[in-house]
Order: C-alpha cells, then sequence, then structure tokens
C-alpha cells in the first residue's frame, strides 16, 4: 500500500449505474479503485431514484464509499420508452426533501450534492414557459438545498453547467463557506471568485481531452484542487465508462499544468479533501489503527488509543465506524489489571470507552455486552495498606478516567446497574467519596490537584445519582454512609460537584422518608457556617445565578417535599421552589426547558393545593408556551430540520420538551376546574390533538395524559375537547403498538363518553367497544382496568340497545369472571359497570342483567362483596372498601326497579343485614347509600307498589332505630338521606295499620 491516499470527491457510484451482471460490476470497481489507492468515493446522488442506492452502499462500505445526498437541476423522466432531460420542479423538491431532512438528521451524508444550477439550453427552453421561469425554479431549489447545508454545517457538492457565474453567486449570497464545484465548465475569473469565497474545484479526468478544463486549472491554485470522476461519465476516453480508479489520471494532468510530483498534487488534494469534508478518515488509517491496537507492543497501543480517543470526540460516524470493528473489547481487555497492563494504556481505554457510551445507546449495549463495567468498577479499587486519602491523590488520573466512563455508561437506558451493589465495588466508591470531600474540605488551596479531587467526587456522587431508582438501592447506599460525603460535597462551594450532589440527593429521597429526613437533618462541615442544615443550603441554591443550580436545588427539594418529612418552619417551602421553577420555564435553554416540567408536574401532582398556588403564579401560560413553540416549530420543519449535524441530540431534546410539557399540564390541570379553564384559553389543544399522532410513543402516552386530565371538567370544557378532533386520534391509539399507550387512550376516552351520547355511537362504530372488550382479556393489569373502565363509562346514562350491544360482545360469563378477578381494582370497576347496567329508567334492564347473569348468581356476588367488607377504616389500606360502594349503589340501582326486584332483594336476609350494618359505617357515602338502599326499597307509586313484608322485614332488622340515628349525623346529606328514609319507612308503617 503506498503512503498517498487519492479522495475522488465526486461520483455516482451505486447498483444502478454498476450492476452486479456487468464486467464493471461495484465490487469489480471497488476493488480496482483500492488498488489505485482510491482510498475513499465521495458518492452524490441526483434525486429520490438513486439516493436509497447510494445510501445502502455507503452504509456497508466500512467507510470507503461516503454518501452525498442532493437534488440535481436535471431530472430525467420516462415518455414513451424514452428518457427525457427536464429542469426540475418544485413538485420534485417537496417529494425529496423529507429524505434530505432525514439523513441530515440521522448523519447519514458528508454533503448536501449533487445540487446547482444547469442553464444549458436543452434544459431550460422548455415548450410550456419561457426560460426565465425553469431558471427561477431551478435557483429556488438550489437555495433550500444550500439553506439545509448550511444549517447543518455540511458541504455542497455543486453542478453548475452553463452557469458556473450564476452558481458561485447563489453560493456567496447565502454565506456558504465550504463548497466544490465539479467539473466547472465556467471562465477563469469566476472560478477565482469562488476561489476567493474558499471554494474548491473539483478535476475530472474528462480534462485530459479538454482544453477548457485545462486552461482553468493552470489558472487556479492547487491549493484549491479536487479530485474527482463523476463516474461513470467524463472518463478520459470519450465512449469508455468512467470509473474511480481514473482519479489518478486527473492527478497526472494537474501534475504536468502545474508541473509537480503527481504524489505532491495527491498529497495536497487529499489535505484540501479532509479540510471540505472535515470529518474524512482513509480506509487505509481506519484498518492500521485497529490492527495496532492489538499490538504486543505497548508503545504502538497507546499510539493507536491516542488516534482513536482523538477520532471519536464529537463525531458520531467515526463512533460507529470504530465500534463496528472488535475494538471494545480490546478496551476492555486493556482494562484487567491481571494483564499486566501499564496504568497509562488501562486510563487511555476507559477514557475511550467514556467517549463511545456518551450519548450512543447502541455502544452502551456493546460495552456492557462486552463486560467492561466491572472493569471499570475494579478500576475503582484503592491499594491496601494505604490510607484511602493517599491512594486516591496516587490514583486520580486512572479514577477520573474510570468514573467518567461509568458515568456515561450509567446515563443510557441500556446499561445494567446491579453490578455497583456488589459489597465490594459499593465499598470502594464509599472509600472515594470519604477521601475526596474529607481531603476537599481541608484543603482550602484551589490548585490542579483539588480541582481533579473535586471532578472525582463530583462524577463519583453522578454514578451514585443515576444508580438509585429502587427502594432497595436507596436502603444500601443510606446503609453504607453515603449522606455525610453528600452533605460535605453539598457545602463545598464547587458549583457542579454541588449540583451532583442534589442530584444525588433528589434520587436518594424519592418516595423514601427515612432517607428525606436523615439527610434534612444532617449538618453541614467546616467551611461552610458550622451546624447549617443542609436543607437551608438548598433553599441557598435554589435562588443560586445559574440555571442548572437552581433546577438541581429545585428537583432534590420538590422530592423531599414528596416524602412529606419538612418541618415546621419550613412548611411553605413550595412557595420558594414553584416561582423558581416558573422563572425557570421561560428560559431560553432547551435543556433547561426538558427538564423543568417534569419537576413541576412532580410537585403539583396529587396536590389541589399545590396547583392553585400554580395557577395563580400562571404556570399554566408558560407551560403552554412551550408546548405550543415546540410544536410549531415541529410542524415549520415538517421533518425535523431542527436534527442537524454535530447536534444529533436535538431532535430527542425538542420532543422530550414536548413530552414532557404535556406530562406537567396533565399534572396541573388534574384537580382543578380554573387551571384547566386556562389551559384551554392557553391555545393547547391544537397542539395536544397533534402530539396524538406523534411518531414518538412517549409523546402520545403524555398527550393522552393531557387529554384525560382535560376531560375531568364540567360537560362544557369537555365540549372543546370533541370540537378539537380528539376522538379519531384517540380511537387510533386503541391499536397502537404500545399496551401502555393503548392503556393511556382507553383512560382519556373514558370521561369523554360519559355524557356525550354522540360519541357512544362513534365508539361503537369506529371499533372503540370492540378495542375496549379484547382490552379487558389483556395481560397488562393497566390496560384492562382501563378498558373495563372505559366499559363502564360507556354504558353509563346508555340507553337499553346500547346496553345490549356492549354486553353482546363483552359476555355475561366473562362479566362474572371479572367480578370474581384477584385484583381488587378490577373488581371495583366491574361491579361499577353492573351498576351502570342495572341503572336506569327502564325496568328491562335489570330483567337483562338477571337473566344475563342468573339472579342468584348476580346476588351471591354483591352478598360476598358486602360480607368481606369492613366497618372501620384501618390505618393500613382497606382493598375491600373499594367494592363495597359500588356493591351497596349497585343494590340501590336495583331497588328501583319493579316489585319483583325489590322482592327478590328482601328474599336475601344477609345482604339486608348488611345494608343495616353499614348504616352506622365510618365513611359517610357508605352511610349514604345505605340510606339510598331504604328509599329505594320503601318507594311507591301509582305503578309500582312495596311488596307488603318489606315493612316488617325492615322494622325487624332495626332499620327505624338505625335511621333515626342517622338524623343527627355530622355529615348534612346523610342526615337530610335518613329523614327521607324515615318519613317512607313511616309511610310503610301507616299502610301497614290501614
Amino acid at each position: 500500500m503506498s503512503d498517498y491516499c487519492i479522495i475522488d470527491c465526486h461520483a455516482h457510484i451505486h447498483e444502478g449505474n454498476f450492476p452486479a451482471s456487468s464486467n464493471n460490476s461495484l465490487e469489480v470497481i471497488l476493488e480496482s479503485a483500492y488498488k489505485a489507492n482510491v482510498q475513499i468515493i465521495v458518492s452524490v446522488s441526483e434525486g429520490l431514484g438513486d439516493a436509497t442506492q447510494v445510501l445502502k452502499l455507503a452504509s456497508q462500505s466500512q467507510g470507503r464509499v461516503k454518501a452525498g445526498v442532493g437534488l440535481h437541476p436535471v431530472q430525467t423522466v420516462s415518455s414513451n420508452n424514452e428518457s427525457i432531460e427536464r429542469s426540475v420542479t418544485q413538485d420534485d423538491l417537496k417529494e425529496f426533501l423529507p429524505l434530505l431532512r432525514k439523513c441530515i438528521a440521522n448523519q447519514e451524508i458528508c454533503c448536501v450534492g449533487e445540487v446547482g444550477l444547469d442553464f444549458s439550453p436543452h434544459i431550460v427552453r422548455g415548450k410550456e414557459f419561457p426560460e426565465e421561469h425553469y431558471r427561477e425554479i431551478q435557483r429556488q431549489v438550489f437555495k433550500k438545498q444550500i439553506e439545509l447545508a448550511v444549517d447543518a454545517n455540511l458541504p455542497l457538492n455543486v453542478h453548475s453547467r452553463s452557469a458556473g457565474h450564476y452558481a458561485i453567486e447563489e453560493l456567496q449570497n447565502a454565506g456558504v463557506k465550504r463548497a466544490v464545484l465539479h467539473a466547472f465548465d465556467g471562465k477563469a475569473s469566476h472560478a477565482m471568485k469562488g476561489v476567493e469565497s474558499g471554494y474548491y474545484f473539483s478535476v475530472p479526468p474528462s480534462i485530459v481531452r479538454s482544453p477548457q478544463k485545462q486552461k482553468l486549472v493552470a489558472t487556479l491554485p492547487v491549493s484549491h484542487l479536487l479530485l474527482e470522476t463523476d463516474s461513470p461519465a467524463l472518463g478520459p476516453n470519450k465512449n469508455e465508462d468512467n470509473q474511480p480508479s481514473n482519479a489518478y489520471v486527473s492527478a497526472q494532468e494537474i501534475a504536468r499544468l502545474k508541473d509537480m510530483e503527481v504524489s505532491e498534487v495527491i498529497k495536497i488534494t487529499e489535505e484540501n479533501a479532509r479540510k471540505l469534508f472535515g470529518f474524512l478518515m482513509t480506509f487505509t488509517k481506519f484498518e492500521d489503527v485497529v490492527h495496532q491496537i492489538h499490538s504486543a507492543d505497548p508503545n504502538q497501543v497507546f499510539i493507536a488509543l491516542k488516534t482513536v480517543k482523538n477520532s471519536i470526540i464529537g463525531n458520531r460516524t467515526k463512533k460507529a465506524q470504530y465500534a463496528q470493528s472488535d475494538i471494545i473489547n480490546r478496551l476492555v481487555d486493556l482494562l484487567a489489571s491481571e494483564n499486566n497492563v501499564s496504568e497509562d494504556l488501562r486510563i487511555q481505554a476507559a477514557t475511550i470507552l467514556g467517549s463511545f457510551a456518551h450519548g450512543n445507546d447502541e455502544i452502551v449495549s456493546q460495552i456492557v455486552s462486552a463486560g467492561a463495567v466491572p472493569r471499570l468498577l475494579n478500576a475503582l479499587s484503592l491499594p491496601p495498606n494505604t490510607s484511602p486519602a493517599i491512594a486516591v491523590q496516587q490514583n486520580l488520573k486512572m479514577l477520573e478516567a474510570a468514573t467518567r466512563a461509568l458515568k456515561a455508561i450509567y446515563s443510557s437506558s441500556k446499561s445494567y446497574k446491579k453490578d455497583i451493589y456488589d459489597p465490594k465495588h459499593l465499598n470502594n466508591i464509599m472509600k472515594i467519596l470519604h477521601a475526596t470531600t474529607s481531603s476537599i474540605s481541608e484543603d482550602a488551596e484551589h490548585n490542579a490537584q483539588t480541582a481533579s479531587l473535586v471532578m472525582v467526587a463530583e462524577l463519583t456522587t453522578s454514578i451514585v445519582a443515576r444508580c438509585c431508582t429502587t427502594l432497595e438501592e436507596q436502603t444500601l447506599l443510606g446503609d453504607s454512609g453515603i449522606i455525610p460525603p453528600l452533605v460535605a460535597l453539598l457545602h463545598s462551594g464547587y458549583a457542579k460537584a454541588q449540583e451532583a450532589a442534589m442530584d444525588a440527593f433528589s434520587s436518594l429521597c424519592r418516595e423514601n422518608i427515612d432517607i428525606s429526613r436523615a439527610s434534612l437533618n444532617a449538618r453541614a462541615y467546616p467551611p461552610a457556617p458550622f451546624g447549617q442544615m443542609t436543607l437551608t443550603t438548598m433553599l441557598d441554591l435554589v435562588r443560586d445565578k445559574g440555571q442548572n443550580m437552581r433546577l438541581a436545588a429545585a428537583t432534590c427539594l420538590t422530592n423531599i417535599y414528596r416524602a412529606d418529612v419538612f418541618p415546621e418552619p419550613f412548611s411553605d417551602i413550595v412557595l420558594v421552589v414553584l416561582p423558581t421553577l416558573i422563572k425557570l420555564l421561560k428560559e431560553d435553554n432547551t435543556q433547561v426547558q426538558e427538564r423543568a416540567p417534569l419537576i413541576m408536574a412532580d410537585l403539583v401532582k396529587d396536590s389541589e393545593t399545590m396547583q392553585k398556588a400554580a395557577f395563580e403564579a400562571d404556570a399554566i401560560p408558560s407551560l403552554a408556551n412551550i408546548l405550543v413553540s415546540v410544536s410549531k416549530e415541529h410542524d415549520e420543519n415538517n421533518e425535523n430540520k431542527i436534527g442537524v449535524q454535530g447536534a444529533g441530540g436535538i431532535v430527542v431534546s425538542k420532543e422530550k420538551v414536548k413530552e414532557n410539557s404535556l406530562i406537567a399540564l396533565a399534572a396541573v390541570c388534574l384537580l382543578r376546574e380554573e387551571c384547566r379553564t386556562q389551559a384551554i384559553n392557553c391555545k393547547i389543544l391544537p397542539c395536544t390533538v397533534s402530539a396524538l399522532s406523534s411518531t414518538n410513543p412517549a409523546v402520545r402516552l403524555a398527550a393522552c395524559q393531557c387529554v384525560k386530565s382535560l376531560s375531568r371538567s364540567v360537560r362544557h370544557l369537555r365540549t372543546h375537547l370533541v370540537d378539537a378532533g380528539v376522538t379519531g386520534p384517540l380511537l387510533k391509539l386503541l391499536d397502537d403498538e404500545s399496551p401502555v399507550v393503548q392503556a393511556a387512550a382507553c383512560g382519556s376516552l373514558c370521561n369523554l363518553i360519559l355524557d356525550f351520547s354522540p360519541m357512544k355511537k362513534t365508539v361503537i362504530e369506529d371499533g372503540g367497544l370492540a378495542n375496549f372488550v379484547k382490552f379487558t382479556h389483556s395481560e397488562n393489569t393497566a390496560l384492562k382496568l382501563n378498558a373495563i373502565w372505559s366499559l363502564k363509562n360507556l354504558l353509563y346514562s346508555a340507553d337499553t340497545e346500547t346496553k345490549r350491544t356492549v354486553m353482546r360482545q363483552l359476555s355475561y360469563e366473562y362479566l362474572i369472571d371479572l367480578l370474581n378477578d384477584a385484583s381488587v381494582e378490577i373488581q371495583e370497576q366491574a361491579l361499577d359497570l353492573v351498576r351502570n347496567l342495572v341503572c336506569g329508567k327502564q325496568k328491562e334492564d335489570i330483567d337483562d342483567v338477571f337473566s344475563g347473569m342468573g339472579e342468584t348468581v348476580l346476588l351471591d356476588i354483591l352478598e360476598k362483596k358486602l360480607s368481606n367488607s369492613n366497618m372501620v377504616i384501618d390505618d393500613g389500606e382497606d382493598n375491600s372498601l373499594l367494592t363495597l360502594e359500588p356493591a351497596l349503589y349497585t343494590l340501590v340501582n336495583i331497588a328501583v326497579g319493579s316489585s319483583q326486584h325489590r322482592e327478590a332483594l328482601l328474599k336475601r336476609p344477609e345482604i339486608l343485614q348488611n345494608i343495616v350494618r353499614y348504616m352506622s359505617h365510618e365513611k359517610a357515602s357508605i352511610r349514604i347509600s345505605t340510606a339510598w338502599c331504604i328509599i329505594n326499597l320503601t318507594w311507591a307509586d301509582s305503578e309500582e307498589k312495596v311488596p307488603p313484608e318489606c315493612y316488617e322485614i325492615l322494622k325487624d332488622l332495626g332499620v327505624e332505630e338505625k335511621l333515626r340515628a342517622m338524623e343527627n349525623d355530622p355529615e348534612r346529606d346523610v342526615r337530610d338521606r335518613a329523614r327521607t328514609a324515615l318519613c317512607q319507612f313511616n309511610s310503610l308503617s301507616d299502610m301497614q295499620e290501614e
């Protein structure tokens, strides 16, 4: 292999131009190019037809073919079995842009091209429009692609036939910094203007037969020349297909014209190509580095490691290229101390693993599978027989590299976090934290050594924060003595370390009363004010100038607030956190806008007081502004134009902003009507409806949650939701690939179908009912529960035919199974479903249920639910209460029926005894339901008479005494219902005497 590397900067290499059946197949021409030292080929597209082929080849070429995607100014179409060239149109552009934007967002291309202008007479002198029309359309298409390239910081690969100076003007006017004009046919004076702007000019092999190009190249400086072939066109011989190996011909001719050595021309043009395309790596170099890293010579390995490290930092393409080799396994091997590897090599290996892991879940999976995590944790071991403080200082570089890598790995959802809780590893982490924080506290001098200690402490603390998600993990960390070093770090005065400490406290304290209380009661070490409480310091930091500091403090305080452990003097602590969060929502910072809404959601969820405070502080308009803004940005950019090279995480981040703002709006609108009214007035409905159809399942889920909260409104506000068009998208989500989204869609539909009879019909006819019934058989508990809930609401105030339609699909046999389900929550919803089935003016509804389930079966089930419940509410959770109230109200509704239905109840002494027993239940709503039972059992009108035995049965059970006692109940509703029941009961007594 020669020392030089030829880069073909413009070719059309794909299966369509070099089919496998031909003598010049892709395999043949690529092998020929490799032998001719053409190590990189930039293959560009002309439109949709060849773009996918170019991308496919690039993805399979191990870095030897780099893709460029662009829409050429000349398009070839077929007409009457004949290929015709025509000028590009706006329709071509509209069809092409989604692919180009996707390629940019996914960082699949090294340039935008082939794009440009072609003012050849046969192209722009059409029959339908004047010449200027075609020229202007070409300009517009060119400008749009220039705009995308500039936004993405990508170079342009430009076609400019018969339009050289026009193309250069467009590039200059758009502020383009990097471009190559391929096979330029314009004047040298025009080309020099391009040189002045820093543009390059690529030279095809056809220069050997073109005096015009020879004159041009002789004029242009070699510092602005590149090699190209335009394969299969523009070869050295007019009647033969060109191929990349002929790039050497271009180099020879440039050398002749410039009186230079060919090798010098190749070297300079290679350097020029690197400047233009920035991230290109020669195949030879990549291959050599991978080979070198497996060398037995430690010096060669060290050089290779440094090359890899410098290549992959901030470069996703090179990361992916190296990750496809065996390099990750080699790095893990180097980490093993038992392999007698030098400390320098181990540090480099850990550093590179950290770079690989940063922001790339797929590579993290590879790293975890290769066994890197235990090796990195082993690297945290401190030498025995040495004090931890001295040992840490002696191993700072290794500790920093290993903790940085572990932090990057643990930041990924693909990481495995259980290894850290191995007693050996957990003990090492505690030693490092205690040693670093004590050294920081004792060393007031801020030197390089202190900075490294702070960094190791910060990174180790960040690892703890990312690995603490369960109660068991919180307990293990708490028992290991994590709180004192975190308190010390919190008071250290180093901002990043303080943020890390608060992140760790946030994870430790989340839903953990004991650790939250211990953290709040912890006292500061010097140099902080002696004895200062952790809470006081957090309050100081929530008012800090730094956005990230305020965000970390707000998160920490919110999690502690949720644990309900604030001491009395700090009971209004949330009034400090809430204004801080609202100010953060207004910051023009995507990362802050991503995290702040989630903290807001945590702060206000399930708290009517906090939701009222958020409403009064105008949190809802701030959240709405974020949602509307990010939704508008998405719409304007269609395929997420915001995802540009070098900023691959921006698309994901914008989606997270949308998701989290919807979650926050759902939380703040959950309990208070004025919050929901304000949210709707802030015009969030169009954005929310649009989010229901997002390609991101997390956004769809959040949108469902938001709709569910808004649908808890009074009827006129729910009308807004229906009018906004939520029904169709929600019904579609019942077929979503994610059971979690399906369950959320069920939950959202629940409230909407309560009192909208047209909605009930739509749900039944458009597949909603069928899906609800299907989901009642799901293994996913949440989906099953929400499906039954939806059916229950579908049956609320439904007519007889709707009830029969539902039960034909659900079946009474399966309803009985649901009433006896192992889950009490499922039983509760199934009972409410029966309650709605037997509710209504039509007595035949009750007959249908008695017939479908069997009168005895139904009453046996209700009797069992009543018998299994308790009279007193325990301090613990009493699940029997969940089924007691719906069982009683089912009896209330049956008692509304005919005399025969009442007689059926009066023949069940155990049911009646339980009703009387619950008339003195601790819970007021239960007492009210029992009063309603008596009211309906004793109700008489012209059509239905009270069964004659009713009075005696109820009297013997002591109903009258119970009702008189309820007349003095502390709850007004109970007293009112008791008086009504007593009045009717006395009327029965009078009738008996008559």
